[in-house]
């Protein structure tokens, strides 16, 4: 399964790390949102697996939509991209997310 693939890559690479290097926090946020609107996990479930509280969660798994046009954003998330593609529409809704 997909959601198994991404914990085992935010683990392996270190993405829970505390850390607020943009490189490690955009990939990161990446894949809460896809965690969250593509997969289902719950705010609690995700914020288990990177090590934050749910409130944080809340928050990251709308970054992807916000900074969909920013080239740095782009840039550091350019490899979970590929390997894990999904598309976010606008935040707020899991029936939003395009692509299931």
């Amino acid at each position: 399964m997909e959601e198994n693939k991404i914990i085992q890559y935010i683990l392996v690479n270190n993405l829970s790390s505390k850390s607020r290097k943009r490189i490690y926090i955009d990939p990161r946020n990446y894949l809460v949102g896809v965690l969250y609107y593509k997969h289902g996990l719950t705010e609690e479930e995700i914020a288990t697996i990177i090590s934050r509280d749910r409130t944080t969660v809340n928050y990251s798994k709308d970054i992807p939509y916000h900074l969909r046009n920013n080239f740095s954003f782009l840039e550091n998330t350019k490899k979970v991209r590929e390997m894990f593609p999904c598309k976010f529409t606008k935040n707020g809704s899991r029936h939003l997310y395009i692509n299931r």
